[in-house]
């Protein structure tokens, strides 16, 4: 076995050369695989859906509803609610911020269900007693 310590620097310098390039190598092969494996699940534009979601993965700024379709978690509600049965279900930092709330997609709380129609940016998200409208982010 050849020992590290014993040889001389350009040969140390080619052989971490070496081993850095097929690091490389593998790291892009290994995601360009993944790409070309991997499934779009992102909800689109001309996409129609109707799902309960009962199970929410989040990686980065992107969910995944019921391991079948993906989502922007900032994908905005469309109007200002207020004192609506949504809100009690949500973890809120400020109870007294209810008059001018914010809400976004990666807030709810499920289960809820949330319906789309084709070649529409609305979704719609049924949860407790409230309906809520958001709009769909597309690229």
């Amino acid at each position: 076995m050849l020992k590290f310590d014993k040889l001389g620097n350009e040969k140390k310098a080619a052989l971490l050369v070496k081993i850095a390039a097929v690091v490389f190598i593998l790291f892009v092969a290994f995601h360009g695989f993944r790409m070309i494996l991997g499934k779009d699940i992102s909800l689109k534009y001309e996409s129609e859906i109707d799902l309960v979601v009962t199970r929410v993965e989040r990686e980065k700024s992107f969910l995944t509803l019921n391991d079948s379709i993906g989502i922007h978690s900032g994908t905005p509600l469309l109007k200002e609610i207020s004192k609506m049965g949504v809100l009690q279900n949500m973890k809120m930092l400020d109870t007294d911020s209810y008059a001018k709330f914010k809400m976004d997609f990666g807030q709810l709380v499920k289960p809820y269900r949330i319906v789309k129609e084709s070649n529409t940016d609305t979704l719609v998200v049924y949860q407790a007693t409230d309906t809520l409208y958001f709009e769909l982010l597309t690229d």
